[in-house]
């Protein structure tokens, strides 16, 4: 199919379908694949749906919840421009314009099915600041995580590089966003997201994704509970913002989760 055919036809059609992950070679010719690991370690295939030409990475096992909403946003889609091309930027930048980031933002919220919920932002600073709300606020507060066990808000994080962690107790129907730069990674913030977390491993990690991984599974989940995406932020540049490689000119994406209103709480194993 021709690109501008393609391009058209995701604009005009919704619809949910299987993503494979993506390594950093995989474009390569003539190169063998190195052999991936379990798919329960967090490789697994990835859901992306399609919604008026965005395209939202949503995890397979959270999706089979009625009652949780989630996704990651891409930068396909959306009413802003950048270098001639319509994206999904959700962050308030200079290069554009308040009332795009709005528009995109509730293109994004009614692409996951949260047109209801209230959205929360924060007004992140690479730090491990965790934020617990009950209610929405008012006015955006100063965090890079937020938690909650309300129904009706659609918590959310902002990135560009950084790792969006998105995390969920079944049993207590509670939910969290983590932005996870470096910083953040450092001073373990998604692990402090959850109870019972531990002081700081003498050696330092630099790879965000093993990093976080190791720090919830140092908290006690699972690792078949961790599903981590492959994509490559400065790779994969017609599908995701990259601050390292587009600098003041990148956008912003958005990890999202919540709580619908109105579902009847049962017993979740």
């Amino acid at each position: 199919m021709p690109p501008s055919l393609e391009r058209r036809t995701l604009a005009n059609c919704d619809y949910t379908y299987t993503r494979m992950a993506t390594t950093k070679g995989s474009k390569a010719k003539g190169k063998k694949r190195k052999k991936r690991g379990s798919p329960q370690a967090g490789t697994s295939r990835w859901k992306e749906r399609v919604q008026r030409g965005l395209r939202i990475l949503q995890a397979p096992e959270l999706a089979k919840l009625p009652w949780l909403v989630h996704g990651f946003s891409t930068r396909v889609g959306g009413v802003s421009k950048l270098d001639g091309k319509r994206v999904l930027n959700l962050g308030f930048t200079e290069w554009d314009a308040r009332e795009n980031v709005k528009e995109n933002r509730a293109r994004l919220q009614a692409a996951v099915g949260a047109k209801d919920l209230k959205l929360v932002s924060l007004l992140q600073f690479h730090s491990d600041a965790i934020l617990h709300f009950e209610k929405a606020p008012t006015e955006p507060s100063r965090g890079d995580a937020a938690v909650t066990k309300s129904a009706g808000l659609l918590l959310a994080v902002q990135t560009a590089d950084c790792v969006p962690i998105l995390l969920v107790d079944p049993k207590n129907r509670a939910v969290a966003a983590v932005h996870a730069g470096w910083r953040g990674t450092l001073a373990r913030i998604v692990e402090k997201a959850m109870p019972g977390h531990q002081p700081p491993p003498k050696k330092v990690l630099l790879d965000l994704r093993k990093a976080n991984r190791s720090q919830l599974e140092a908290a006690g989940v699972v690792a078949a509970n961790i599903f981590v995406s492959d994509l490559c932020t400065g790779c994969e540049r017609e599908l995701l913002f990259s601050y390292r490689k587009e600098g003041a000119l990148s956008g912003r994406m958005m990890a999202v989760i919540g709580i619908r209103e109105g579902e009847k709480k049962t017993a979740e194993r």
